[in-house]
């Protein structure tokens, strides 16, 4: 299911217009998008999702390890995760 998709199905299963739905969605990802982006949060909503953000150790990958390349460094990375329904 596709962006598009999601919004037809959250109007038609909410009695409101596309728009309206978009609206909702859009303001969904950016509120969880902030909170998860500072890092100090994250967003459960409980019996459906968790967005965290988590911390990945800098690393170098076999093939820059093995032409002697600089590796990749650490990062924060936002993660998403259902829970079963």
């Amino acid at each position: 299911m596709n962006r598009s998709e999601l919004v037809a199905a959250l109007a038609d299963r909410a009695e409101v217009t596309r728009k309206d739905a978009d609206a909702v969605l859009a303001a969904l990802a950016e509120t969880v998008g902030e909170v998860v982006a500072k890092g100090d949060e994250k967003v459960t909503i409980p019996g459906f999702l968790t967005f965290e953000r988590t911390h990945r150790a800098a690393r170098t990958p076999g093939r820059l390890q093995r032409e002697g390349l600089r590796g990749l460094e650490a990062q924060g990375s936002r993660q998403g995760q259902v829970s079963g329904l």
